[in-house]
């Protein structure tokens, strides 16, 4: 399967680029750059690791401006490393991210309420995802 393909491949990667794909698999299709950085709570930037996964063909950068974003070049891939992550530490990366986005874009919040509702709903908080 394409999954099985795609699962191989990331299991040969280093331990830090395995963990910036999966975390980005989580923020979705495509991410910015400063969102995963944030959710990943690094105080180091993680361009060596997206270099690398441009290099192997799973993502590619969609756009410079307004701000760095990527995008997972096939969304089988991108559901094939989200499927392989436990339960558990896909709904602790949601509320994550959801988090992150509060805090990251607080003065324009309006343009995330989608993004937060489904990142919440996925985190297992149903309360928080109604607000948006």
């Amino acid at each position: 399967t394409v999954q099985g393909v795609v699962i191989a491949r990331v299991d040969r990667l280093a331990e830090e680029v395995k963990e910036v794909l999966r975390t980005a698999s989580v923020v979705g299709r495509s991410f910015l750059y400063r969102l995963l950085r944030e959710v990943m709570k690094l105080d180091r930037e993680v361009d060596r690791e997206l270099a690398t996964l441009q290099e192997i063909d799973l993502i590619r950068e969609k756009q410079r401006q307004p701000e760095l974003e990527y995008i997972f070049k096939h969304a089988l891939a991108q559901e094939a490393v989200y499927e392989s992550i436990l339960l558990e530490i896909r709904r602790h990366l949601h509320r994550s991210v959801a988090e992150t986005i509060e805090a990251l874009f607080g003065e324009r919040l309006e343009e995330f309420y989608g993004l937060l509702a489904y990142h919440y709903a996925r985190a297992d908080a149903p309360e928080q995802a109604l607000n948006y």
